[in-house]
């Protein structure tokens, strides 16, 4: 193996234009079928602009449905347009209420965060600071806090509005009702929001959703539309939009592996008989 060969291939024989395309985590500049979801979330967090009390929110959806996608693509525009701090906590990985104080405390202060500071300290800091400046906060996959810890955290930061003279405006992200109505009755009585439901995509969505981003990830003309309503299909009937975006790049990177100019249908049934077993 001429391993000197490879590392001096360039990026100009990759089949990729940009790979980041088909990363999960990727925001593209535009997200397709979800305009009146994005400007929903928008318009919930506007009266913050005029001090005014915003509108807390719940974003319902099944996975792969665009909503972590459009809330990123929401705080975006809302840090790029205005001086309203932000603060995205994925309970993926804030899977605790310590580890979503945490997040909050470098989002909101430039302190260096003692290890051993003790949870209540960390909350008084916050609620001091945010007693003094709006705050949006983004929760996704709430779900994945356990409960008892989830309604401790809700209840504590929705309550800011009693204790203290704080803007903040809340989302709360989950796949299903099931961790609203698991809520206790104090948190629930707290939490008065509005429900956007983010459909699941079409068939035809699937389809120009993935082509937009062949369109944009890939050299002209490497894969035809018949391989990309292969790879939509398979998608759309696990209802995973992130897996078929993997699929594309193990696809494109098979390509280079093999120095192909275009993606062949051996290729792709290659990948995609790894997903159907």
């Amino acid at each position: 193996m001429n391993i000197n060969k490879i590392l001096r291939e360039s990026e100009d024989d990759s089949i990729f234009v940009n790979s980041d395309i088909f990363n999960p985590k990727y925001t593209p500049e535009n997200i397709e079928y979800r305009d009146e979801e994005l400007k929903q979330i928008i318009l919930n967090v506007k009266p913050l602009l005029n001090h005014k009390k915003s509108t807390n929110t719940i974003i319902i959806g099944n996975p792969s449905t665009g909503k972590t996608t459009v809330m990123k693509k929401a705080l975006i525009a809302i840090e790029e347009n205005t001086n309203i701090p932000v603060c995205y906590l994925n309970c993926n990985i804030q899977n605790t209420k310590r580890k979503c104080y945490m997040e909050l405390f470098r989002n909101l202060t430039q302190y260096k965060l003692k290890p051993n500071i003790s949870t209540e300290s960390l909350n008084n800091i916050i609620m001091e600071k945010l007693e003094k400046e709006p705050m949006i906060i983004a929760i996704d996959d709430a779900n994945y806090l356990p409960p008892n810890e989830a309604n401790s955290f809700l209840n504590e930061i929705l309550r800011i509005h009693e204790y203290y003279n704080s803007d903040l405006c809340l989302f709360i992200i989950i796949n299903s009702l099931e961790f609203k109505y698991s809520l206790e009755k104090n948190v629930s009585a707290v939490f008065v929001g509005e429900e956007i439901y983010f459909k699941e995509y079409t068939k035809e969505e699937v389809f120009n959703i993935l082509k937009k981003r062949c369109s944009l990830g890939f050299r002209e003309g490497c894969i035809t539309d018949d391989q990309i309503t292969l790879i939509s299909n398979k998608c759309h009937e696990t209802g995973n939009i992130r897996l078929a975006l993997t699929i594309l790049n193990q696809i494109g990177k098979k390509a280079d592996k093999l120095n192909e100019d275009i993606i062949s249908d051996h290729i792709i049934e290659t990948v995609l008989s790894k997903y159907n077993k």
